[in-house]
């Protein structure tokens, strides 16, 4: 977790440097800086996969690759409540419940002061 945490530094970091440099000079930096260099070398060493690693290497797995990209977008379109209401009839899983309803008795509630 420690390279995590250096990792959210130096991005945090970089955007505070960059968000200060767009006001102050009233526009954003257009021509990447040294220092962002420095950092995107900085950040390369933590070997982060991001991306594809592999590219798939015939037509089919291209195809495999779009029909999957796809399939993601549409699941993500749906959005939340739609599938938080799916996995709960799915589950039979109700979180906004907390239990069976008491039994009701006949004797009425009495409130004490």
């Amino acid at each position: 977790m420690i390279a995590t945490a250096s990792f959210t530094t130096i991005a945090l970091d970089q955007a505070e440097i960059y968000a200060w440099g767009s006001w102050l000079t009233g526009a954003a930096q257009s021509a990447p800086s040294a220092g962002l260099e420095d950092t995107l070398n900085t950040l390369s060493q933590f070997d982060i996969p991001l991306g594809w690693v592999v590219l798939p290497q015939t037509a089919f797995g291209w195809f495999l690759k779009i029909i999957g990209l796809l399939l993601t977008t549409l699941a993500i379109s749906l959005g939340a409540p739609f599938w938080f209401d799916f996995l709960s009839k799915i589950l039979k899983f109700n979180p906004r419940s907390s239990g069976p309803a008491p039994a009701a008795s006949d004797a009425p509630a009495t409130v004490s002061q």
